[in-house]
């Protein structure tokens, strides 16, 4: 049993659900345990201290009573799960702001706290621009165009998605949106490697020793590791 779940069981009923505190030593109380003093919930030991007049055997209720009555959820309780709740939205990103944040490339993903997403952004977009800029890419520069017009308005709305998702408290993957990545990166660093290779290849442009638009003409090799890699995965859980 966990911390929370002790937490929230009534102290002397181990297997009943609290559902109100004591005012004045704070004991876990279930709706069969509660004693309500003009407004405010106290225990039995504390209400027969606060009252001499009442004992324990004029405040207690039998487990039959207990049962046969519903439990019912004081506010206490009820205000509680209101803040926890309240607390949670307030700490989760604006799916406003995430959206207008997102039309610049990674800064919505920065946002949402998605790190490694924004690279992904940042990195996809601004090769594709700087490959339509260079002019290398000769007949394909229409299908680039497009893919980069797709990928502007695609930003905003995952950044939006995922700030409601997050307010909602939903777990949000990393890459959600994206290929799933998360789980190979569990057992394949997949994102580190790409950085790595992407920062020797900018370092080795930079020092003189290739130029990267004379790599063009042998992207469908990327595809071909993608289909390797995807056949890789399908029959590695096939075998499980």
């Amino acid at each position: 049993m966990s911390t929370t779940e002790a937490a929230m069981t009534c102290a002397t009923h181990l297997d009943t659900e609290a559902t109100a505190f004591c005012r004045s030593c704070g004991k876990a109380l279930c709706a069969g345990c509660v004693r309500d003093n003009d407004g405010v919930i106290h225990c039995e030991d504390c209400l027969a201290e606060r009252e001499p007049g009442v004992g324990p055997e004029a405040a207690s209720h039998t487990d039959e009573g207990r049962k046969s009555s519903p439990p019912k959820v004081s506010s206490s309780v009820k205000d509680r799960a209101r803040f926890k709740a309240s607390e949670t939205s307030a700490e989760a990103p604006s799916p406003f702001l995430a959206f207008v944040l997102g039309l610049i490339p990674g800064v919505g993903a920065v946002y949402n706290g998605h790190y490694a997403k924004a690279v992904f952004h940042v990195v996809v977009f601004g090769g594709v621009m700087t490959l339509i800029g260079s002019g290398v890419s000769g007949e394909l520069d229409p299908l680039l165009i497009m893919f980069a017009l797709m990928f502007f308005i695609y930003m905003p709305i995952e950044a939006s998605r995922t700030a409601k998702a997050l307010q909602r408290g939903e777990p949000v993957d990393e890459f959600s949106g994206l290929l799933s990545l998360a789980h190979a990166c569990s057992r394949l660093p997949a994102v580190g490697i790409a950085l790595i290779v992407l920062g020797f290849m900018f370092l080795l442009q930079s020092l003189g020793y290739w130029r990267i638009p004379s790599l063009l003409p042998y992207w469908p090799v990327s595809l071909i590791a993608l289909g390797i890699y995807m056949l890789y995965r399908h029959f590695s859980e096939s075998s499980r």
